[in-house]
């Protein structure tokens, strides 16, 4: 059964966009939609943001996220993974992730990567947990 839900979840998770979750100054949750710049594996996805953005400034104080892939099918699927989000405003990071020259030189750029330690897969009235292994 593990495989077929990681098969799912692993077809899920190749969407271009997914919804990332932080936490507020209040402990409160924030969810917000992001175009995946960059993977590796199955479990580090990229994004490129601005270091003065209210996300970045919530993961700086807490780095514990979530990412929300759904299936943009009318069936109800999705994957849950939870991690943490380390802010990279480093050269080598901004010119490995962020494409464009212009952005990359902004001063203000940076970059996302979010590490997943475990995930949920959600369908057919069905739920599984699974976690990455290392």
């Amino acid at each position: 059964m593990r495989d077929t839900v990681m098969t799912k979840a692993k077809k899920l998770m190749r969407g271009k966009y997914a919804y990332a979750g932080s936490v507020g100054e209040g402990g409160e949750p924030n969810i917000k939609a992001l175009f995946i710049d960059e993977r590796e594996g199955s479990n580090i996805f990229y994004f490129a943001s601005n270091i003065s953005s209210l996300r970045v400034n919530q993961y700086k104080k807490n780095p514990q996220a979530c990412l929300y892939f759904p299936s943009g099918k009318k069936i109800y699927e999705g994957v849950m993974l939870q991690g943490r989000m380390d802010i990279l405003d480093d050269c080598a990071a901004k010119k490995k992730i962020l494409r464009s020259a212009s952005v990359r030189c902004k001063p203000d750029a940076c970059v996302l990567r979010f590490t997943a330690d475990s995930g949920r897969f959600y369908g057919w009235f069905e739920t599984r947990n699974f976690d990455f292994g290392y």
